[in-house]
């Protein structure tokens, strides 16, 4: 299994062009995560500066929400603001390199048809699906607030399970996508 995982991988990886385009589509998403959750904010410049926590090592992993732990640093650069949680810095490049790895699965399954069992020039647009759902793992409950829909009290103690959710389906995605292109 891991050697079909592997083959199929490489096999929808591979060219420069497309990696460099996956490789800033997983930093893309991992910045948007880190923005959603309020780890990364943009505001007015101010000087570059550094402070971390006294005792950052016990705040590490400390969860303050559902799969959203302590800040143990914070870094301002310029106009930009990111307050250093590493478990959720580790979950973001997680997130986004199987985004991104989804992405680069289903493109190559929409460019080579007979990577899917039934042939047709659409069926590798299903890849996609679990990349594109992932985006509610950070995004689902920013833009239910935004848009004011008044079951969102209800919904939002649904969005703890988003982030382990967006993990198994994409980490299934991957696997099922992977064996198939390796087939």
């Amino acid at each position: 299994m891991l050697e079909a995982l592997r083959t199929g991988c490489a096999r929808a990886l591979r060219g420069g062009t497309r990696r460099v385009t996956l490789a800033t589509m997983g930093l893309v998403y991992a910045t948007v995560y880190l923005y959603a959750v309020g780890d990364l904010d943009f505001g007015a410049w101010k000087p570059v500066a550094w402070q971390v926590a006294a005792d950052p090592w016990p705040l590490m992993f400390q969860a303050r929400g559902p799969w959203y732990f302590e800040t143990v640093a914070r870094l301002q650069t310029g106009w930009a603001s990111l307050l250093v949680a590493p478990v959720n810095i580790a979950i973001a490049v997680v997130l986004g390199a199987l985004v991104a790895v989804n992405a680069g699965l289903a493109w190559h399954m929409v460019r080579t048809p007979r990577a899917c069992a039934t042939g047709g020039p659409t069926t590798g647009v299903l890849a996609a699906v679990p990349a594109l759902l992932a985006g509610s793992a950070c995004c689902g409950p920013a833009l239910l607030l935004a848009l004011s829909i008044p079951a969102t009290a209800t919904l939002i103690g649904v969005f703890g399970m988003m982030v382990p959710l967006a993990f198994v389906m994409l980490v299934g995605a991957l696997v099922f996508n992977a064996r198939r292109i390796a087939a």
